[in-house]
């Protein structure tokens, strides 16, 4: 997962952009966004490594705060988290 100098997560590269067009999300401070990027298990098996970031502007540019130790493997959560994050996975 991309970041900058303050750990925030970029929000305005060309493949969020088109995911948050694609889901009708406009940006609001304070926002609450599942964050992810692709990993996957030592025999290729996909598990996405998730967490939950917070939407902020600075000077015009939106980014998302996290906290490190909160980011989780897919296979890691409990059944009602895994099953809401499959279930709105995003490729959707």
């Amino acid at each position: 997962m991309a970041q900058d100098d303050a750990w925030r997560v970029p929000l305005d590269f060309p493949g969020t952009l088109a995911d948050l067009n694609r889901h009708r999300i406009k940006l609001t401070e304070g926002m609450q966004l599942v964050l992810y990027t692709h990993d996957a298990t030592s025999t290729n098996d996909p598990d996405d490594l998730v967490t939950v970031g917070t939407a902020v502007n600075d000077h015009g540019r939106w980014f998302a705060k996290y906290d490190w130790p909160s980011l989780a493997h897919v296979s890691d959560l409990d059944e009602t988290d895994k099953n809401l994050y499959l279930g709105a996975s995003p490729g959707d």
